[in-house]
């Protein structure tokens, strides 16, 4: 299936490139596969590939609201956000440049306008 899909290119806390085109990716994080978390509404969900080093931020539910990510290397940096504005079904695709051996925290929040309707607790995963 082909959805909208933004890329955007990171080295942490710096970012490489703006969001481009569209892409074919899964219209859901693959938990079985990449570590995760989705908020407590369902509305938005955040997964981590590690080979590659990628986070996908999807929107997961048609509700007329969009997904959100707020990421974060060691807590040694500000927190960083990436907002999904494509729809239902379709992830925003960072692809990051991190140091091996440590800890990437993310959280998945479903927000309306600039107002955040719900939001998942952080989720780490070793680099």
């Amino acid at each position: 299936m082909l959805v909208a899909l933004a890329t955007v290119a990171l080295s942490f806390g710096a970012v490489l490139a703006t969001p481009t085109a569209a892409s074919a990716v899964e219209t859901r994080c693959d938990f079985s596969q990449y570590p995760g978390v989705k908020s407590p509404d369902g509305g938005a969900q955040v997964c981590f590939e590690a080979y590659g080093e990628h986070l996908y931020i999807c929107d997961d539910k048609e509700d007329g609201h969009h997904a959100a990510g707020i990421y974060n290397l060691d807590f040694t940096t500000s927190d960083e956000r990436t907002d999904y504005y494509g729809g239902a079904g379709g992830c925003a695709h960072i692809d990051m440049d991190l140091p091996e051996g440590h800890k990437m925290y993310f959280k998945a929040l479903n927000v309306e306008g600039s107002t955040t309707l719900s939001v998942s607790g952080w989720y780490w995963v070793t680099t």
